[in-house]
């Protein structure tokens, strides 16, 4: 199982039991970027994006149009995806 990681400034925020536990229930853990990542990994089965601010980001996350297009996909598709507050 493949899981895409939301890891910069604008999601920075998570607790290491629950991404260790992912681990140990046989997850790959796949780090991307909203910020920065021009597309998802490849091949994910779910994403997560955890806790952090991105708020302070918004105007960066929003000139991301390629990543939002693919997260936007990956869901009608039928992806699951956990977010936390941020």
């Amino acid at each position: 199982c493949r899981i895409g990681i939301a890891q910069d400034a604008a999601f920075c925020f998570y607790y290491r039991d629950n991404l260790h536990l992912l681990q140990l229930a046989g997850a790959q853990l796949i780090p991307f970027s909203p910020l920065t990542s021009p597309h998802l990994p490849s091949q994910l089965d779910g994403i997560y994006m955890g806790g952090g601010y991105p708020e302070l980001h918004a105007a960066a996350l929003e000139r991301n149009v390629s990543l939002r297009r693919d997260i936007k996909s990956f869901s009608e598709a039928g992806g699951v995806i956990y977010a936390e507050c941020g």
